[in-house]
């Protein structure tokens, strides 16, 4: 269901960015090094990247911070842990401020430079270092590290040993905390996450607060515990990954916005109880084991569910604050969705209602019309349409019959019908809105197939003349269009 998919996607986003040192670990047991083990070259070899021009265009000091620009040698000790490189940038050169050579970019905030190269690829960022002191460790102090699949998969095509020593060094030569760290392997066949999981502690142990994690089909990515015990988590994204925390996982305290797909509740004997005090977003599409899971969160309000094995929706009757729900119809979900006696009652903040919905099966449209009409306060309906059929005659005596939908709509003000189909139950089933929203305002339908443009009119004139309960009631018709 791509419109719904898209419509709560990618949200929570944008913590604010920071610079410097900060809440370092010193514990001697972690597997990948911190800030004050950057030396240690038994977790992470410094190495000369072995990268090709096309990709890296001649910069094998992209991702290598270790040497000053002026080349003056430094007597070190071998066995004497060196700091990590200043945070403070240098002063702007007065050359730089004044006439035609000024260097407005330095010039800029800090938090705005690093909009800018967030925006870049990470190795786009890296080549940034060569331009001047002042941004020789400025793309390393970046607050948000998006390592995606284009990237990832490139350098795995050279080797994986590549792909491992430049992910390592991208993460040993980072200065500061790691606001958000996006990593899409999902193009990548790895034989193990060894590796993933060294990362993985790296950014919990360094104030992660958004979280993307993007792993391959070929083996299951079992998520690490200390995943689970971050703290400063806030947005959290997985896909592909095993779920199965410890017994003393305690729920994510801070948690915001959490985007599950594809992930897999490993079997229990009991629920997953995740306490999430602060949720506001919940997104779950094509998950097993969902019979698993249970969420606490009184301060969730939207809701969205894309196919899954079973979902028991108890687990929702004390979210008090619950205004968006977002369901397909599927056969799955249809067969496994357990209402509990009371949940709509409970209910009443809820006025946003999106759902998908095959319009040729009885149970997919009266299981629609009962949503509908169990929300006093629905106001926006947004309907995506699977298929349908015009010689279904079962649904077309459905919802002739006056129980179907026997009660007003009184606080429905806007409905959107996406991939209309035109077929003749779809058209009742218009009917039956317009007769019942007594408020409603507008009502858009975006065709979903080419068809003659004859019967295209003939539909038009058919819903303009259907009878509408509301007198400000508008009827929008968007017609199909070729890409």
């Amino acid at each position: 269901m791509e419109g719904l998919k898209g419509m709560f996607k990618g949200k929570g986003k944008g913590a604010s960015s920071s610079r410097g040192n900060q809440g370092k670990s010193t514990s001697s047991s972690h597997l990948i090094p911190t800030q004050d083990d950057f030396v240690d070259t038994q977790h992470f070899p410094t190495i000369p990247l072995d990268l090709d021009e096309e990709l890296f265009s001649g910069t094998q000091e992209d991702f290598n911070l270790d040497d000053d620009l002026d080349d003056t040698p430094t007597n070190v000790d071998d066995n004497t842990p060196t700091s990590a490189p200043s945070t403070e940038i240098p002063p702007i050169p007065p050359s730089m401020r004044r006439g035609d050579n000024e260097d407005r970019f330095s010039a800029l905030p800090s938090d705005l430079i690093d909009d800018i190269l967030s925006l870049l690829p990470i190795h786009d960022a890296a080549r940034t270092s060569i331009l001047s002191k002042i941004w020789r460790y400025i793309w390393a102090m970046l607050p948000y590290l998006e390592v995606d699949k284009l990237f990832c998969k490139e350098l795995a095509e050279k080797s994986l040993s590549v792909f491992k020593e430049t992910l390592d060094t991208i993460l040993l030569q980072h200065i500061g905390n790691v606001v958000s760290f996006d990593l899409d392997v999902s193009g990548v066949e790895l034989s193990s996450y060894t590796n993933i999981d060294r990362w993985m502690l790296y950014v919990t142990r360094n104030g992660v607060k958004e979280l993307t994690l993007n792993m391959s089909d070929n083996i299951s990515y079992k998520l690490p515990y200390y995943i689970f015990n971050c703290s400063t988590l806030t947005y959290l994204e997985l896909f592909n990954c095993a779920f199965k925390p410890s017994n003393y996982f305690l729920g994510f305290q801070n948690l915001i916005d959490l985007h599950l797909e594809k992930v897999t509740f490993m079997p229990t004997m009991e629920f997953y109880v995740i306490n999430v005090p602060l949720l506001l977003d919940l997104t779950i599409y094509f998950c097993r084991g969902t019979q698993y899971l249970k969420i606490v969160s009184p301060q969730l309000e939207s809701v969205v569910v894309h196919e899954g094995d079973y979902l028991v929706l108890n687990c929702f009757m004390n979210c008090k604050k619950l205004s968006v729900l977002g369901l397909e119809l599927d056969e799955v979900l249809l067969n496994a969705i357990k209402i509990p006696d009371g949940l709509f009652s409970t209910l009443n903040w809820l006025w946003h209602l999106e759902l998908g919905a095959d319009f040729r099966k009885v149970d997919h449209t009266s299981y629609a019309l009962q949503l509908i009409k169990s929300f006093p306060n629905l106001s926006k309906l947004q309907i995506w349409v699977y298929d349908s059929d015009d010689n279904d005659e079962t649904v077309l005596k459905y919802l002739d019959t006056p129980s179907c939908l026997n009660q007003p709509l009184n606080k429905l003000k806007y409905v959107a019908i996406h991939d209309f189909k035109c077929s003749k139950t779809e058209l009742h089933f218009v009917k039956l809105l317009c007769a019942r929203a007594p408020c409603l305002v507008k009502m858009c339908i975006e065709q979903g197939i080419a068809i003659d443009p004859q019967k295209e009119r003939d539909i038009t004139i058919k819903m303009m003349c259907f009878p509408r309960a509301s007198p400000r009631a508008e009827l929008f018709y968007c017609p199909f269009e070729a890409e």
